[in-house]
């Protein structure tokens, strides 16, 4: 049986719920970025089981959010017709 480890919450400064829409782990599978329906990609730090940062640069909801193999850059993209590399 698979035992949930740590949960997130991906709308955390409101009362709405706003849906996660994808995540990606790091290279280590220690950072863990979420695509949000808010607008926000949010990184998580799962050794110190809280959240690292809120990256706002998306104009409408964030798609997806990938980390490339070196976990150097992430890219996501946005109903706002963006492709951001971070």
């Amino acid at each position: 049986m698979v035992e949930e480890r740590h949960q997130y919450n991906a709308s955390p400064h409101t009362d709405k719920t706003f849906s996660a829409n994808s995540c990606s782990f790091d290279k280590s599978a220690n950072i863990i970025a979420v695509a949000c329906e808010d607008n926000t990609i949010r990184i998580f730090n799962e050794l110190e089981q809280g959240m690292d940062a809120e990256l706002t640069d998306h104009k409408d909801i964030v798609h997806d959010v990938k980390f490339d193999f070196n976990s150097k850059m992430m890219i996501s993209c946005g109903a706002d017709n963006t492709v951001r590399i971070f």
